[in-house]
């Protein structure tokens, strides 16, 4: 990828270049997982811009960096999950929350999402979040998204580790992205 910029006052011009990875996601029969989109706010949404995704109107927060009282919301899409017998797909998301600058023992770790709480785990600046969800979503894309209330968390750096288990095939997926909570 390259990318031109050129300062139209100056005509001072500079040139980015990046090498950068797709992701096949070509074997119908393996499970995958997107990228983690982080956002301001998601909204469900079936009109058409340039933001929605499948019925999701998306707010891109692409610096990744958030405030203590905003919300943090986070978007994915699971491919080609296997339905049983009746059609229903089944998973189990495990949503771990680390620190890079040590515990979050004093943080409430509120995560949202649609679906069944299993447990919560503490370990040292770890949180392991686990939740079951029945899935009955026609085809072979599944949108999930979810919010992190960061109201508890000390201001610093985060990364929050999505693995998804097919409770069906077997097959286990995983994907992360970090994220900046500010006072």
């Amino acid at each position: 990828m390259a990318v031109r910029l050129k300062q139209t006052d100056s005509n001072l011009m500079q040139i980015y270049k990046s090498n950068f990875y797709v992701n096949s996601f070509r074997d119908p029969d393996s499970l995958y997982i997107s990228d983690l989109i982080l956002a301001a706010d998601i909204v469900e949404d079936n009109r058409p811009s340039k933001f929605n995704i499948r019925g999701h109107r998306i707010s891109p927060m692409p610096s990744a960096s958030f405030k203590k009282d905003q919300p943090i919301y986070v978007y994915y899409e699971l491919y080609n999950l296997t339905p049983d017998t009746l059609g229903k797909k089944h998973i189990k998301i495990e949503y771990l929350i680390s620190s890079t600058g040590g515990s979050l023992s004093l943080a409430r770790k509120i995560i949202s999402t649609l679906g069944r709480l299993i447990g919560v785990r503490n370990e040292m600046g770890k949180v392991v979040t686990t939740f079951e969800r029945d899935l009955e979503v026609p085809g072979k894309i599944d949108p999930i998204y979810l919010s992190i209330d960061p109201s508890e968390y000390r201001p610093g750096t985060y990364n929050l580790m999505v693995t998804v288990l097919d409770s069906v095939s077997g097959q286990k997926v995983s994907n992360d992205a970090s994220f900046l909570i500010s006072n």
